[in-house]
């Protein structure tokens, strides 16, 4: 249940455009991640790596940010996944992955 509402809080967080309150559900789900296969699996089901792409893509994208989505994004899928789902970002133009 408690992940659940994290996934609230960060689908909440991606359509406020709150980047403090998107690196705090990101963390969360993160640590619900690590410590539990079937929050895991949860996440899997409500979008994995895709879910971050908003994150990886929001104009406030910082260090804090991308550093927490891409360990969360190791976290759900491993390296083939990471690296997949950053593609999607770049292709996207995200601020924080795109250099002028």
């Amino acid at each position: 249940l408690c992940v659940r509402g994290v996934l609230e809080e960060y689908h909440a967080a991606t359509n406020s455009g709150d980047h403090v309150a998107l690196l705090s559900a990101i963390w969360f789900i993160r640590e619900f991640c690590e410590a539990s296969p079937s929050a895991l699996s949860l996440v899997r089901q409500h979008g994995g790596p895709k879910l971050l792409v908003p994150a990886l893509c929001h104009p406030q994208a910082d260090d804090h940010l991308l550093r927490e989505s891409v360990l969360l994004l190791y976290c759900l899928q491993g390296s083939v996944g990471l690296i997949q789902t950053v593609k999607e970002a770049v292709g996207r133009g995200s601020p924080g992955l795109v250099h002028p």
